[in-house]
């Protein structure tokens, strides 16, 4: 039977008839694309014996109807005998769009020859480089390409991402010489049945809307039910259509039908009465209807910037880095020259030192914390207690660490202070606590500003405290502790060394974790914290050592003894080391 003699009354036969239309127009359209620019206009169509060629196959009695109503576009003998033979012919090789199979698959690709090449065709083509099943399994590739008209589509990169440049080259090299492709014919085509495709999606979307607009005003509409034709899913699909598509797809249903039920619901209630009690609706979170409290919220933003500016990181960082050099040099000045007062000289008497020291820093924190609770000082917080990556202003080096902006936050940051401070100020000296203090926070803030991006910020207390934790174990690393006098005696108790190894471990779990509270956390600073607590008490302890400012106990203090000024301010019951800060808490005999 022939392909374009079909009754006209049979709905699938005018299908067929605009396919078949359809078909000659884009025979047409390669017929005139592949005419040479040389050949002299005339009419562009075919003779009744140029036909021939397509209607090979046709009954004769048929010939009659066909010649008044189709005129054949005049081709070329090459290009007729390339479209015969993709059309009639027996072979495999196809090199037009409109033939292209219905199974097929970039990853596959289509012959590109009935044979495939040989050892010694891949070796002249690609070099000794390439295997053969490899060139073969490419050159599929790209003659499907060059027939699916996707050769330039970026999509599909990821079939030939094993394959060199310079490879890809050498194959569509050969394929042009060897097979003829129309490759701006095939794109175009594709291109117009995508857009086509695209359409009908819109039709279709449009179609949808003006159904559910219309069922909406009689009734509730129904879910619908699952199609997997409606999914829209990337071409060529590696692994099939998948589950996920159509759980996707059925969420998304309900959510659209329960938005059109709220929406008919809210229509549909009468507006209330003035002077009545309104019914309350939850709507999520509250809003700030307050003039001056929405003043205080728009004068908190510091910078109307939406993105950090473009400059490169030295220029970032580089003075928040001068600055935290010269506030540790500070520190150090401050460790080498500090005098402890005495008694009599000290605000709180009866307080032992370490205590007042430690419980002032926690006053300090506790201030910040108050602050970022008055809405007039946002402004101000917002520009010097904060670490901003993007946009640091260098003094926030040395302020952030006194800032916590959650009850949490500060609880648990002041607590871990004064457990371990105390206890190291009795070790060092009040003058190389606060310059350890001081110095492992700013310290954990550098290390934050050199390693996170430019769309982070960061505030906390939590790298000067580990600093303490760490320095604090690291002195003694090898003194055993118990922990409610467990183990019991006389066995010993865990060396300082296990709980720093059991700090540094807690980190490293953190940095590999991918939960999403560990992901707040700026183990940045708390990594430059613990590092710089660890290396400045081991300088301290060096520094003493060498010097002779150690006691027997392995106390540090800053000068001699003072035997007189020692029997004056110690306390009964307590025997003086040869630091002047330090007690040891031993009966004198």
């Amino acid at each position: 039977m022939s392909l374009f003699v079909f009754p006209v009354s049979s709905s699938s036969a005018t299908t067929a008839v605009t396919a078949a239309g359809r078909l000659c127009l884009r025979s047409t359209f390669r017929a005139v694309s592949a005419r040479p620019a040389s050949e002299s206009p005339g009419p562009r169509f075919f003779s009744s014996s140029t036909a021939a060629h397509f209607l090979s196959r046709r009954p004769a009695q048929h010939a009659p109807l066909l010649a008044p109503r189709l005129r054949w576009p005049a081709v070329t003998a090459p290009s007729a005998l390339v479209q015969r033979r993709c059309l009639w012919g027996d072979n495999d090789v196809v090199v037009m769009y409109e033939m292209l199979p219905r199974d097929y698959k970039d990853a596959v690709g289509l012959p590109f020859r009935v044979t495939e090449l040989s050892k010694a065709e891949t070796l002249q083509i690609f070099g000794p480089k390439v295997p053969q099943d490899a060139a073969n399994q490419l050159l599929r590739i790209l003659h499907g390409r060059r027939v699916a008209g996707t050769l330039e589509d970026p999509a599909y990169r990821v079939n030939t991402a094993m394959y060199s440049a310079k490879t890809i080259a050498a194959g569509l090299e050969f394929l042009r010489k060897t097979v003829p492709v129309d490759e701006t014919i095939n794109a175009g085509l594709r291109a117009q049945d995508e857009l086509e495709q695209l359409e009908r999606q819109l039709a279709k979307e449009e179609k949808a809307k003006r159904a559910s607009a219309a069922a909406s005003a009689s009734a509730a509409p129904a879910l619908p039910e699952f199609d997997p034709a409606d999914v829209e899913v990337k071409p060529d699909p590696v692994y099939g259509y998948s589950k996920f598509d159509q759980i996707r797809a059925h969420n998304k249903a309900r959510a659209e039908v329960e938005k059109q039920r709220q929406e008919a619901e809210e229509a549909a209630r009468p507006a209330p009465e003035p002077g009545t009690l309104q019914e309350y609706v939850q709507t999520g979170n509250l809003t700030v209807t307050s003039p001056q409290m929405k003043k205080w919220m728009q004068d908190a933003a510091v910078s109307d910037m939406e993105e950090a500016p473009e400059t490169s990181k030295f220029t970032r960082v580089m003075p928040t880095v001068t600055l935290a050099a010269l506030f540790l040099a500070g520190c150090v000045g401050f460790a080498l020259v500090y005098e402890a007062p005495l008694p009599e000289a000290r605000f709180f008497v009866d307080v032992r030192p370490a205590t007042a020291c430690v419980a002032t820093i926690i006053a300090l924190n506790t201030l910040v914390y108050a602050g970022w609770r008055i809405p007039p000082l946002w402004r101000f917080m917002n520009r010097y207690f904060i670490m901003v990556m993007g946009l640091p202003r260098p003094v926030s080096v040395i302020l952030a660490p006194f800032s916590q902006n959650s009850l949490s936050h500060l609880i648990g940051n002041m607590a871990t202070l004064y457990f371990f401070g105390p206890r190291l100020h009795d070790d060092l000296g009040r003058g190389n606590f606060l310059a350890l203090y001081l110095g492992c926070g700013v310290m954990g803030y550098v290390a934050s500003l050199l390693w996170h991006p430019v769309n982070v910020a960061s505030l906390g207390a939590s790298c000067a405290v580990f600093g303490v934790m760490s320095a604090y174990f690291w002195l003694h690393r090898f003194d055993c502790f118990k922990i409610l006098n467990l183990p019991p005696d006389p066995m010993e108790g865990v060396p300082g060394l296990v709980f720093l190894a059991f700090v540094i471990a807690l980190h490293l779990s953190a940095a590999m974790s991918s939960s999403k509270h560990v992901a707040k956390l700026d183990l940045a600073s708390h990594w430059g914290g613990i590092l710089s607590g660890i290396g400045g008490v081991q300088l301290m302890e060096y520094y003493g050592r060498t010097n002779g400012h150690r006691t027997k106990e392995g106390r540090f203090r800053r000068g001699p003894a003072t035997e007189n000024a020692a029997a004056e301010v110690l306390p009964s019951g307590f025997k003086k080391t040869e630091s002047l800060e330090i007690l040891t808490g031993e009966k004198a005999q």
